[in-house]
């Protein structure tokens, strides 16, 4: 029957099926059971988590730590700057900023160094990479800051070729005076001196307008003038070759005096010298000759006999001298006169030492303005010589000449 069919085929199936399905489920798979292990496994990671979050945040701080010492140190290098000892004794190294602390070291001058200013800019403390290192300060009173334009500069004009300084005009020198030569700061009979520039030493230099100057080559431009007979090779003095216990003599016999290889009796002669040479020699103790030094370089050029030579200088140490001396006495010696007036009678008076009874002997009195050149004066051939003084006088130089000569000779 066609109206039967419809109901009742909808009203079994949907009541069957969806009854049984559930009920299986609910009794077949427990709840209970897979909530505990679930509880277990999620805190052991939760309390890994825990641990792993606090050792990351530990390693953060470190590492924050050592960024903000980093970024300190960094803050400091830059902040610190170069300078350069000017004072010419150097800069004291100060244990605090301040002179009356303890002094801990010292730099010398054209040293350079980095330092970290104060705010007043008046003390630099001393720049180290190692924290660890007690701080240091030096007086920005030694110092000047570095300047690199300027350094650049300077770099620049020494590196000027031979070339490049013969074309401003310029010529190499060196130093051949063994005193050296100064520089002055102008070439004034008044000037000043500012430097001095050692022995050996080269200089770049340039005729000056004054007659006998030149002028000096200098990095920063600077008025420098040196006298260019300084430049040469200049003898010692008196009283540095006394200093180094050589005696002054000259030849004494009017044939003159021959030179000796060496300290032998029977050696023939190698030269020979006129009468009155002047020489610098040395004593030999128990030797009847003296060592003839060449002044130049203090080498032995030969041997003389003490017989041929007269003593006029002598260390003031040494005692009484194995060869004749003679030595002028005036009553200026020895007094605290400085002023000579015009008119007054002077008598200079030779000493003769160690001579024989039997020499036979001339006499001749020698007077320079500037003492290289010597004149003779007429008809004075005496032990004894007196001269009035006048305005030109006051200042000469007085020798006496003692010859000996053969009795016919005499």
């Amino acid at each position: 029957d066609p109206a039967e069919e419809p109901a009742e085929e909808p009203a079994e199936e949907p009541a069957e099926e969806p009854a049984e399905e559930p009920a299986e489920e609910s009794t077949e798979e427990p709840t209970e059971e897979p909530a505990e292990e679930l509880n277990e496994e999620e805190a052991e990671e939760s309390a890994e988590e825990t641990e792993e979050g606090t050792a990351e945040e530990g390693e953060e701080s470190e590492e924050t730590e050592e960024a903000e010492e980093s970024e300190e140190a960094e803050e400091t290098a830059q902040n610190r700057i170069k300078v350069v000892i000017t004072a010419e004794e150097g800069a004291d190294i100060y244990a605090e900023a301040d002179k009356e602390s303890e002094v801990v070291g010292h730099l010398d001058v054209e040293a350079e160094a980095w330092v970290i200013l104060n705010e007043e800019k008046t003390w630099g403390q001393l720049y180290s990479e190692d924290e660890e290192t007690d701080s240091r300060f030096i007086s920005m009173e030694d110092a000047t800051i570095y300047n690199e334009e300027t350094a650049e500069e300077e770099t620049a004009e020494e590196s000027l070729t031979d070339e490049q300084m013969a074309e401003l005009g310029y010529r190499k020198v060196q130093i051949f005076n063994q005193n050296g030569a100064d520089l002055y700061d102008s070439t004034d009979e008044e000037a000043n001196v500012i430097a001095h520039a050692e022995t050996g030493s080269e200089l770049w230099i340039m005729d000056a307008e004054a007659e006998g100057w030149a002028q000096v080559y200098t990095e920063d431009e600077a008025q420098q003038f040196i006298r260019i007979a300084d430049i040469e090779k200049q003898p010692p003095t008196d009283e540095e070759m006394l200093a180094m216990d050589y005696v002054k003599v000259y030849v004494a016999m009017n044939i003159g005096a021959n030179i000796y290889a060496g300290l032998g009796e029977n050696e023939n002669p190698i030269g020979h010298l006129d009468a009155g040479t002047e020489l610098w020699v040395q004593l030999i103790d128990g030797a009847n000759r003296a060592a003839i030094i060449n002044p130049d370089d203090f080498t032995v050029e030969g041997y003389i006999s003490l017989v041929d030579i007269i003593a006029t200088k002598k260390p003031e140490e040494m005692e009484q001298l194995p060869t004749r001396e003679i030595v002028i006495h005036s009553p200026l010696d020895n007094t605290d006169l400085l002023v000579v007036y015009v008119g007054v009678d002077i008598t200079l008076t030779t000493e003769l030492i160690n001579f024989n009874e039997d020499d036979h002997y001339t006499v001749r009195w020698q007077y320079s303005k500037n003492g290289k050149e010597f004149i003779d004066i007429p008809e004075a051939n005496e032990l004894e010589y007196t001269y009035i003084t006048d305005k030109d006088n006051g200042n000469y130089i007085w020798k006496a000449i003692v010859e000996l000569v053969a009795a016919e000779d005499k």
